[in-house]
């Protein structure tokens, strides 16, 4: 019995560390939409300085259970390109060639279904956030699956993405799925006025 929460412990902290990574970065990239939106956040506060840490997360994340944690992050890479898919990035490839090598890396170095079920998981998350901000934000000028393709469609496409991803992986899906609002309590506190609160 203790044996299996403690794995299970291992796992959410590993999937917890990950999700701090992914939306720490993600904020870092979208500082100066947030600040127009008047949204404050942790990358907000601190600029680039956070990434030493956000490593070391990664790290932890990776020591404890490198097949999720590495999976997710990367599939969390993959599907950030979606919306840049024709862009050039640093590397002088375009978002969907990154996104193409990424996907066949992570399928070789963890298994095509654990790749798979990251992508799955990692869409679903997006999707889920992209509703609940659509009627936040501005009816134009950013990223948003809702707005891109509708509401309604989008609500479907998240009903078959959570049911995929519990068929191909339930434990890493529930794990997750409880993890992200905890990660985003952390990260979208603003520490200066609100320490009290902070994680």
């Amino acid at each position: 019995m203790w044996g299996g929460i403690l794995r299970i412990a291992v796992l959410f902290a590993a999937v917890f560390l990950t999700g701090m990574v992914v939306k720490g970065m993600d904020d870092l990239l979208d500082s100066s939409w947030d600040l127009a939106k008047g949204k404050r956040t942790v990358a907000g506060s601190y600029g680039y300085s956070l990434v030493p840490y956000l490593m070391v997360f990664l790290a932890i994340a990776a020591w404890l259970a490198p097949k999720i944690s590495l999976s997710l992050f990367l599939a969390s890479y993959a599907v950030g390109m979606f919306f840049d898919s024709r862009q050039k990035m640093a590397s002088g490839l375009q978002g969907y060639q990154e996104t193409v090598i990424i996907i066949l890396l992570g399928s070789l170095f963890f298994g095509w279904l654990e790749m798979l079920s990251s992508l799955s998981i990692i869409l679903l998350v997006q999707v889920l956030d992209d509703l609940q901000d659509f009627r936040k934000e501005n009816p134009t000028g950013h990223k948003n699956w809702a707005r891109k393709f509708g509401v309604v469609e989008t609500i479907l496409f998240a009903i078959i993405l959570f049911s995929l991803s519990l068929a191909l992986a339930t434990e890493k899906t529930l794990l997750v799925l409880v993890a992200t609002p905890l990660v985003k309590r952390c990260l979208e506190i603003p520490l200066k006025e609100e320490k009290q609160d902070a994680c």
